[in-house]
């Protein structure tokens, strides 16, 4: 319990900020620096994902006749026809979980 957890290899760096703060300044030599990854990849502000024009049958990567069509099971693999759909099955059920 004695021994410091953190590591040392940032103490006391890129702390120029908390000198200019009278009740910081004293601690400014035991901060250490820590990276901290984000909550979102992408901004929550931004939209996010592909153009609906854009999805492609997963067989033949045509855009639909006349419209794509999703896995009724999964509703994440699109197909363009029912034909497209029955040819891809086989490798696609072990995988479709709704």
């Amino acid at each position: 319990m004695e021994a410091d957890p953190l590591c040392s290899c940032g103490r006391g760096k890129d702390v120029e900020g908390m000198h200019k703060v009278g009740l910081w300044k004293t601690f400014a030599p035991y901060v250490t620096r820590v990276a901290l990854s984000p909550l979102f990849a992408v901004s929550y502000l931004e939209t996010v994902g592909r153009d609906p024009d854009a999805r492609k049958c997963r067989v033949c990567r045509g855009k639909g006749k006349p419209r794509i069509k999703e896995c009724a099971g999964c509703q994440k693999v699109r197909y363009c026809s029912p034909e497209c759909q029955k040819k891809d099955w086989k490798a696609h059920k072990p995988k479709c979980k709704p």
